[in-house]
This record gives C-alpha cells, structure tokens and sequence, in this order.
C-alpha cells in the first residue's frame, strides 16, 4: 500500500490517495486508468 499525494497544478484532480502499489510507475498508470483528465494534462505536459 503507498499513499500517493500531489501537489501543484495536479492536485485538482486527487490530493492524497492510497493505492495499493508496488512502484511509481504502477502507481501513474492506476492513477491515469481512473481519471482521464489527470492522463491528459500529463501528456501536456
């Protein structure tokens, strides 16, 4: 289990949320699964 947060510009879509994880990697790609808006302003950058 990790607690994810985040701050700045992408803390409007989740400000703190636990997932049940292993990596960093794994723990983006869960978070961009259940919010489409999050995936994009990722890959705007």
């Amino acid at each position: 289990m990790a607690r994810i947060c985040l701050y700045g510009d992408l803390q409007r879509f989740v400000r703190r949320i636990d997932l049940r994880v292993k990596t960093g990697a794994e723990a983006i790609r869960a978070l961009a699964m259940q919010i489409p808006a999050f995936r994009q302003k990722l890959s705007d950058g």
